[in-house]
């Protein structure tokens, strides 16, 4: 249907905006997939693999911040991102439908009351002086104590 076909493209590029600027956008091509009858599980994935060449043009657009970072502390919160990542594509297989289904408007709260909050728990982390915050390292490590 046409009008499926604008939602998903304009989502898809508003998503592709949202991820440049702030990431994200999986907070608009995730609803739009199930909007348009993709079962949850489907559009959770799919959703995850539209945006992931996003990641990689971000990734190439701040390689002189990502040299700046110490090797070691990429490698660890690269690996602890991987690993992440693969468990919860492992736990998504196994989970059932309806269980995703009921978990998702609460998980999709976690992650905006983690947005809003994040910026201020960077602040107070590094009033506390916990360390280096770098704009690029803070996301894994603020929750590890990793500095």
């Amino acid at each position: 249907m046409l009008s499926d076909w604008t939602l998903l493209v304009a989502a898809a590029f508003a998503a592709g905006v949202l991820n440049a600027i702030a990431g994200g956008g999986s907070f608009l091509t995730f609803p739009a997939l199930v909007f348009t009858g993709l079962p949850p599980i489907m559009a959770n994935a799919t959703s995850a693999v539209a945006v992931s060449p996003g990641y990689l043009g971000s990734a190439l657009g701040f390689r002189s911040e990502l040299a700046a970072l110490p090797r070691e502390r990429l490698v660890r919160e690269g690996l602890l991102c991987a690993t992440g990542g693969v468990c919860g594509a492992l736990l998504l297989l196994v989970t059932p439908a309806k269980v995703f289904s009921a978990a998702v408007p609460w998980l999709l709260l976690f992650a905006t009351v983690l947005f809003a909050v994040g910026p201020r728990l960077v602040a107070a982390r590094a009033r506390r002086g916990a360390g280096d915050v770098h704009p690029l390292g803070q996301g894994l490590g603020l929750f590890l104590g990793a500095g």
